[in-house]
């Protein structure tokens, strides 16, 4: 079914005809939101080599594969962040520029919830402009929202303070719930 589901939606869009056709995954396997987890876990630590490369090479950085490439050729015994802050140290602007975000959103991350980061991110980065000019923006956009809800809700109904992570992997709703028994106990 998912086959005959991609079958379709290829051939419409190829005939430029807007199409958008349910995956399994649903919104959170879209590469926008999958971007912007990406680079929730690289705000809440960078020295995670697959999450870093998918934000560099991701439209919200824009790094090509051979500037990805040549950072590790410069820095081959070590992991990927520490390649990008020894080509900052180079000179190279565009790790600068990146390293910059970086550090600013790392920074916003200790004093507020994960929907007000993402709000940041978007705006600072007009991400969700980038990707509302690809095929299937207006949805892609949506997606964003989406996400964007699910963190707002997520800050509200969490009682403790919450990291980036904890948005991605859930485990800050686990704390809450282990708290709020110890709470009724």
């Amino acid at each position: 079914m998912k086959d005959t589901a991609n079958i379709y939606r290829k051939t419409l869009s190829e005939a430029g005809i807007p199409v958008y056709a349910e995956q399994g995954g649903g919104f959170l396997e879209t590469p926008e939101v999958m971007t912007m987890l990406s680079f929730l876990s690289v705000i809440d630590n960078p020295v995670q080599d697959v999450p870093l490369l998918a934000v560099l090479l991701s439209p919200l950085f824009g790094f090509t594969e051979d500037e990805v490439a040549s950072l590790r050729i410069g820095s081959r015994y070590t992991n990927l962040y520490k390649a990008v802050l020894a080509a900052e140290e180079r000179g190279d602007a565009h790790c600068a520029d990146f390293l910059t975000a970086l550090r600013g959103f790392r920074t916003l991350s200790v004093s507020m919830g994960a929907g007000e980061l993402l709000r940041r991110i978007y705006e600072e980065t007009s991400y969700d402009a980038i990707v509302g000019a690809m095929p299937l923006g207006e949805q892609r956009v949506a997606n964003l929202q989406l996400l964007l809800q699910y963190a707002d809700s997520y800050d509200a109904n969490s009682s403790l303070s919450t990291s980036p992570r904890d948005l991605n992997s859930g485990s800050a709703s686990s704390r809450t719930s282990t708290t709020n028994s110890m709470i009724r106990s």
